[in-house]
């Protein structure tokens, strides 16, 4: 049986947009703020993930995914009895300008050793892997393709981004967005060595709430500016 490899192999030049948090919108978030729920984040808690995209629509489309509205959640906020006095909560589908301001635009090169993550030989090296199978048949699931691979079952996708920093000697992980965009994705694991090497192209921007990657990004999410 021929042995099967991750593909993996080191990039540079990689233009990447990130929506960030001010100052620094490229840095990796303090530990004393991370929640660990990011797709690729570290199970064990030992090393952050920076997750950036290769456009500015597509970042956009990322990082505001999180505040599309669901049935089950505006269902949520709609059974809540407000008590006299208590602040109305911003409802399932909005985005608070309070939050936009905290945020800025960085623009950067990076150099790494990416993991294409939709590569079927990437994704028949995590099949096989003996710390996957286990917890795939518990979970029921027979094979990983990329949609498993990028789903929400943190449990698996954390558990990748471990199996490939470990063991694929990969210091970033590139898949689609799961959005549809035309758009690569970038996953960059936080190392004590020389790579990812992330570099500014330009001084960290404003949010402009007029600008097109913005506004088409709230249009595809059906968002709206809170009041």
């Amino acid at each position: 049986m021929t042995e099967v490899h991750p593909n993996v192999e080191q990039r540079a030049g990689i233009d990447v947009v990130r929506v960030g948090r001010k100052p620094d919108p490229l840095a990796f978030v303090p530990m004393q703020h991370q929640t660990w729920a990011g797709r690729f984040d570290d199970p064990d808690r030992l090393w952050r993930t920076l997750y950036t995209a290769s456009d500015e629509h597509g970042a956009w489309l990322e990082v505001l995914g999180r505040f599309r509205a669901h049935p089950d959640t505006q269902a949520a906020l709609d059974d809540i009895i407000e008590e006299p006095g208590d602040a109305a909560p911003i409802p399932a589908g909005t985005v608070s300008l309070a939050w936009l301001a905290t945020r800025a635009i960085g623009h950067a090169k990076v150099m790494a050793r990416v993991a294409d993550l939709a590569s079927a030989d990437t994704l028949r090296w995590l099949d096989l892997r003996p710390t996957l199978r286990p917890m795939l048949d518990s979970l029921g699931v027979e094979d990983i393709d990329l949609s498993v691979a990028t789903g929400q079952h943190r449990l698996i996708t954390q558990t990748i981004a471990r199996e490939l920093r470990l063991h694929a000697d990969a210091d970033a992980i590139q898949y689609p967005s799961r959005y549809g965009a035309p758009t690569t994705c970038y996953a960059l694991f936080e190392t004590a060595g020389e790579l990812p090497l992330i570099e500014p192209t330009a001084p960290a921007a404003g949010v402009d709430l007029k600008s097109e990657a913005l506004t088409e990004a709230m249009v595809l999410h059906g968002l709206q500016w809170e009041e």
